[in-house]
């Protein structure tokens, strides 16, 4: 059974809760690291997409997959890649 959706539409609430796997990408940079949201932000909007690249300060891009030839970054390969810009 379905239920209302009772939060706003075009949010990264409803990003996460429509698709499981997402990852933020930094195309001039090839880095790619997952999608993760402090609770706090679930209701921003994805478009434009709100994380910045640490390295190139260029907006991130919310993808499905991530491009062959990208890089992880992650805790243990150094500093995130990407940070909310808000």
């Amino acid at each position: 059974m379905t239920r209302l959706w009772h939060h706003p539409p075009g949010t990264l609430r409803a990003l996460l809760a429509t698709f499981k796997a997402q990852y933020v990408i930094c195309r001039p940079c090839r880095r790619w690291m997952p999608l993760r949201v402090q609770p706090k932000d679930l209701d921003r909007r994805y478009e434009p997409c709100p994380f910045r690249c640490d390295l190139c300060k260029r907006r991130g891009e919310i993808v499905f997959d991530v491009p062959d030839g990208f890089s992880p970054v992650g805790p243990e390969l150094g500093p995130p890649a990407h940070r909310p810009s808000f």
